[in-house]
């Protein structure tokens, strides 16, 4: 007997879309292939930085830079009652610019201790415009969570080998390993009420909790920047700038475009070359721009290696235009003589990638641009 009906099956399960980003809205429950895994927590430190006062002349201003901002105090009687002076200078900065930087700060033994708040890593720097100086060194490295997004592409991350070993990172060059996106699963996540009275964003991963990534064969609701994702789009992972993390449908790479504007004389050499590759060049111009253009046009067009650099357009003006195929800037060189020339504007600068394709990801469900932020719905492998 079959255990299957006789008749076909007309109503199916409604699968609901997921609130937030990050959340899951698919998986390949028997897949063996479905790879997720758990994160462990990061145990933020505080940074502390010793100054110390290692000369002193009663009177002098002496200070420190703490994240670029001055603090400055005046030299006491000696090293330890100017440490004494600093350290007075900094809690009171504390209560202004300093807030969320600088937890506590004490002086004792010509040494002005300052610990830090948890979660930055502040830059310290030495204000010595007299004779007095203040070195300031750090005695214990700030270990910080990065403000890691739910739905967001992160890179493996090295930390030492006895802290945070699990650790994932923001990705910040086009050479970061690609680890998973970060999910919300039961379990890794405070609910956002606690977060929120604890201080934290709910948006943001919460610090001392571990988390879950998945790296394929899961669907995830994800942030996405630039034009909206269609099924049929690329997958981009952004891996440097502000958007970091995120996805879009392009690498980000721009074109360098120039133009040339020729100016010749009759029997003049004209000649120019792009990142010192052989001349492209008339020995004895005809003195007619347009004329000229068009022969130079002519050569790039037939030379391998300028053709590989990009196409080229003879306005019809005396003046070239060409777009390179990559999204490297381009070194012009003129090498006209008499008083024949050409030169080089550049229409559109290059810009360089900043995103990876992924072509074991694909675009899924009608994305939702009038959101905010604006999600879509990502697969990590290809259906």
């Amino acid at each position: 007997m079959s255990i299957f009906p006789i008749v076909p099956q007309t109503e199916y399960a409604r699968i609901p879309y997921p609130s937030d980003v990050g959340e899951v809205w698919e998986g390949e429950l028997f897949n063996e292939n479905t790879e997720r895994g758990l994160v462990a927590a990061v145990t933020e430190v505080a940074k502390v930085v010793e100054i110390t006062i290692a000369a002193n002349n009663p009177g002098d201003t002496v200070g420190v830079y703490i994240d670029g901002g001055l603090v400055v105090a005046t030299a006491g009687a000696n090293a330890t009652a100017t440490a004494t002076a600093l350290a007075s200078a900094i809690t009171t900065a504390v209560g202004g610019f300093l807030a969320g930087v600088v937890d506590t700060a004490s002086g004792a033994l010509a040494v002005v201790t300052v610990t830090c708040e948890l979660g930055v890593d502040p830059t310290f720097a030495e204000y010595s415009p007299d004779a007095t100086t203040a070195t300031p060194v750090t005695t214990t490295a700030a270990v910080v969570q990065q403000k890691l997004l739910y739905g967001m592409g992160v890179a493996r991350d090295i930390p030492s080998a006895t802290i945070n070993t699990k650790k994932v990172k923001k990705p910040s060059s086009m050479s970061d390993a690609f680890a998973g996106v970060l999910i919300k699963t039961h379990g890794t996540n405070l609910p956002a009420a606690q977060i929120e009275a604890l201080g934290f964003d709910p948006l943001y991963l919460c610090p001392g909790y571990p988390y879950s990534v998945a790296k394929r064969s899961t669907g995830i609701k994800v942030s996405f920047v630039g034009s909206t994702p269609a099924e049929i789009d690329p997958v981009y992972w952004i891996k440097t700038g502000v958007n970091a993390g995120l996805w879009r449908t392009s690498s980000g790479a721009v074109s360098q475009v120039s133009t040339l504007t020729l100016t010749t004389t009759a029997t003049d050499l004209v000649a120019f070359n792009f990142d010192g590759l052989p001349d492209l060049s008339i020995a004895s111009a005809s003195g007619t721009e347009t004329t000229d253009a068009a022969n130079l046009a002519a050569q790039w067009v037939s030379s391998a290696a300028y053709a590989a650099l990009g196409s080229i357009v003879d306005n019809l003006d005396g003046t070239l235009t060409i777009t390179f195929a990559d999204d490297v800037a381009h070194v012009f060189t003129d090498n006209s003589g008499g008083t024949s020339s050409i030169t080089e504007t550049v229409d559109t600068a290059a810009v360089a990638a900043s995103a990876e394709l992924m072509p074991a990801m694909s675009w899924a469900r009608p994305s939702e641009p009038t959101t905010s932020p604006s999600v879509a719905y990502l697969r990590l492998s290809n259906p």
